[in-house]
């Protein structure tokens, strides 16, 4: 789904009440900036300002849980002038918006490899995490240097591990042992 949507397609999406999780992957901003030639980075900006309208529509439609997958391990792949814009831009965006999202019940969490990011950035993520850790609202999961293929090799080490230092056994493991080693297990 393009980041970059009209108010009413993200109506069309979230009004359907049996919802109760969507993903959004964070694409097409720097193709929108393009087609109006514009600088990507004003995509990305405009990307986190639809952003903003999904997860209202969201609470207005009681969705529990929004996912949005906003930077892939693949990202590091792009210019670092890029890279650095989407970091601060990240950064910013929980500076300025964290107070508004914890007075709407926004639950915060970050999947993905948190730790390989600059201490910086680091300190605000698990600062938004905490501060928002017992909320009751939308749970806005965000996948930032995040990738699917990391994951899962984390969670296998993770119950590795754990038969390992005989915690469980090999037939032990389970869908639900698996489910429960992933970034989602909570």
């Amino acid at each position: 789904m393009v980041a970059v949507v009209e108010e009413r397609k993200v109506e069309d999406i979230v009004k359907d009440t049996s919802l109760k999780h969507i993903a959004v992957i964070m694409d097409g901003n720097r193709r929108w900036a393009k087609e109006k030639h514009l600088p990507s980075a004003m995509g990305h900006s405009k990307g986190v300002e639809s952003l903003k309208n999904i997860l209202k529509a969201c609470h207005s439609y009681s969705v529990e849980y929004l996912t949005v997958y906003a930077f892939s391990t693949e990202n590091w792949n792009r210019s670092q002038e890029e890279v650095n814009f989407l970091m601060t831009l990240l950064a910013n965006t929980l500076k300025n918006e964290l107070a508004e999202l914890d007075e709407n019940e926004v639950r915060i969490k970050f999947i993905g490899d948190i730790d390989g990011l600059n201490p910086d950035l680091q300190k605000i993520l698990r600062n938004s995490e905490e501060q928002t850790k017992n909320n009751t609202g939308v749970k806005l999961q965000i996948a930032f240097n995040y990738g699917s293929r990391m994951e899962i090799t984390r969670a296998c080490k993770n119950i590795a591990q754990q038969v390992k230092d005989g915690l469980i056994n090999l037939d032990d493991i389970t869908e639900n042992t698996i489910s429960g080693n992933l970034f989602t297990a909570d």
